[in-house]
């Protein structure tokens, strides 16, 4: 019966007219999906048939193509992922909560079959064509799959009544620069796709709440105590969907985007938390970048236990909250911050889709920094507590100096040292790349930068040096020197005043010669100022070029020497010590400064421990 009935709406949306899609694509549309999946929340199945289109946009004949299957990362604990994280694997045995994806036919549509083709290893799949694919030519896949629903796992699954569908069906792989982007799905790594059109069809008992990338088309009441939904969804390279009974649906707009939040019913005082956040990133990316080009924005409020929060997907993205911060440090914006951040991927993904797989630090690094700049732009601190304040850009030095020097940013994405370094580097020191840069060029020169590599990469696949291509563009100077170190090596950012002092003349009273030495701790070379106090009010403002390990500067004056610091308008975030970046004459004055900021690093830390509560 499920089969005839698939057929069917397959044959339907084959029949979709052209019109369907906009006059002028945003993007090549290198994929077509056209997907018919029903759900049984009784043996927690999905059961789908896909038909994909894809062009061979590349130069070359194609002999095989290459397709994921991610949710075999929860198949056994002899996946890939579950050996490189085990703790997810405890839990997925402690909750028989294992999922995987199983292939029940795959062949040219129309044509010959291909099963006895399938080489499937764990979460990739090869297939070997009967002839090779040329050049700017189409090839349709028909694919009829099934899918365990994981429970426990990660970034997907079911948790009691709620589902949370992503990377859910067979899906192509990325052929790019003469080689296919088919990697095992690994613990650190998010995803990589082609730009498409997507079709969907899920049947579902009807009285479940839906969400999805794409927007909807139709609702159909099957009279059998289920519905059927049609998505359709343009110039996005992934299709994600949730449902559950529960949700509740809260809706809002900015402008042309519809905003859609599905929220838990116990969250239901952070309803317009949630909602302000999404209008306040719509809202800044509008005048910062480019208006949102999507008419839909959906964000999912996820259920406490579920493992889908904080996450990005075309047209939806998964928000989170913490009962730990929440109730115990109220003046936390935990809502605002994952909100923010993950509507930022809408951008540095979802539009500008660089290769998650090898080069995380393009759309994490860059979502970290503008997650930095419109949380303080629209709330100042991150946190205010108990006369406490502490920004966004705070944290992220937190966890950057967590590991400073073990992995360089430009690193791929299963080859760093743990998940500590990925987050350090990809997230935090990524962010803190930019902030740096903005300091160093202007904010209006940044802008530029940013506005520039969006408008030349937006639905497409940059890298690295397309960026950097973009810095030395934008500014008419070649900043290399900088990526070579910051991106591309492991060394750090330290300078320090290594000593200060200042003698009476003894052949001239009142007269004192002052010294001020300045040393470079870290390996990291960037220009700095140098500000030194002196007792009359006198302050000279010297600059360094930082080449050299250390630099003396000397002066005699009628004055004493009262103080230096080094980077005075705080511009390096990159420099892994602030407390060494100054001294006085006077010991206990500094002694009582560094304690301060010792006791603010604890503090830090302390947040950093609940923020995992969530």
């Amino acid at each position: 019966m499920f089969k005839k009935s698939c057929a069917l709406m397959l044959f339907i949306l084959l029949l979709i007219p052209v019109s369907l899609a906009v006059a002028q694509p945003l993007s090549q549309r290198v994929v077509y999906y056209q997907i018919s999946v029903r759900l049984d929340t009784d043996q927690k199945m999905l059961y789908g048939n896909e038909v994909v289109s894809f062009l061979n946009s590349s130069e070359n004949p194609l002999p095989e193509l290459y397709l994921h299957l991610y949710w075999n990362a929860f198949r056994n604990d002899k996946s890939y992922y579950i050996q490189k994280s085990p703790g997810v694997g405890r839990r997925l045995k402690r909750l028989d909560g294992w999922g995987w994806v199983d292939i029940k036919s795959f062949r040219i549509l129309d044509g010959p079959d291909l099963m006895e083709q399938l080489e499937i290893d764990n979460t990739v799949l090869k297939v070997t064509l009967p002839e090779p694919l040329q050049p700017q030519q189409t090839i349709k896949l028909s694919i009829e799959f099934e899918n365990k629903i994981p429970k426990g796992a990660v970034r997907a699954g079911y948790i009691r009544d709620n589902y949370f569908f992503s990377q859910w069906f067979p899906k192509m792989a990325v052929y790019l620069d003469g080689e296919w982007k088919a990697f095992q799905y690994h613990p650190h790594c998010e995803f990589f796709a082609d730009f498409g059109v997507y079709d969907v069809e899920m049947t579902l008992p009807v009285d479940f709440v839906v969400g999805s990338s794409g927007m909807p088309v139709e609702e159909r009441d099957n009279r059998d105590g289920t519905k059927t939904l049609h998505f359709h969804g343009e110039d996005i390279h992934d299709f994600t969907w949730t449902a559950d009974p529960d949700y509740g649906i809260a809706r809002d707009r900015y402008q042309d985007t519809e905003i859609i939040l599905l929220y838990q019913p116990h969250h239901a005082d952070q309803v317009n938390r949630h909602l302000h956040a999404v209008k306040a990133a719509l809202e800044y990316f509008h005048h910062w970048i480019a208006p949102f080009p999507f008419p839909r924005i959906t964000v999912v409020d996820p259920p406490y236990g579920g493992v889908s929060g904080g996450m990005e997907y075309p047209m939806l993205i998964t928000a989170g909250t913490s009962w730990a911060i929440d109730k115990l440090i109220p003046g936390v914006l935990m809502p605002e911050l994952v909100t923010i951040h993950e509507f930022g991927h809408e951008y540095w993904y979802g539009i500008v889709a660089n290769n998650e797989f090898e080069e995380a630090w393009l759309d994490e690094g860059i979502t970290s920094y503008s997650e930095i700049k419109i949380i303080e732009a629209t709330y100042g601190p991150a946190l205010k507590w108990n006369g406490m304040k502490m920004f966004d850009r705070v944290a992220s030095r937190l966890s950057y100096l967590t590991t400073p020097r073990r992995d360089p940013i430009y690193t791929k994405s299963w080859e760093f040292y743990d998940g500590t370094s990925y987050s350090g580097m990809v997230y935090a020191k990524a962010a803190l790349v930019l902030l740096t840069l903005e300091n160093l060029l202007g904010e209006e020169t940044m802008n530029r930068i940013m506005r520039t590599y969006y408008e030349r990469y937006k639905f497409t696949h940059p890298k690295t040096e397309d960026f950097i291509a973009v810095v030395n563009e934008v500014t008419g100077r070649d900043m290399s020197w900088y990526f070579d170190q910051v991106i591309y090596g492991t060394g750090a950012v330290d300078y320090a005043i290594a000593s200060l002092s200042s003698k009476e003349d003894e052949e001239e009273e009142g007269v004192y010669l002052s010294k001020v030495r300045v040393e470079r701790l870290g390996e990291v070379v960037i220009p700095v100022q140098i500000l030194v106090s002196f007792d009359n009010g006198e302050q000279e403002r010297e600059l360094w070029d930082g080449k050299k390990r250390w630099k003396e500067f000397t002066y005699r004056k009628n004055a004493r020497l009262l103080s230096a610091e080094v980077d005075p308008q705080h511009k390096i975030w990159l420099d892994k010590d602030f407390i060494n970046n100054s001294r006085t004459m006077e010991y206990q004055s500094r002694g009582v400064n560094r304690l301060a900021a010792k006791l603010l690093f604890w503090w830090q830390s302390v947040l950093h421990v609940l923020a995992s509560f969530s």
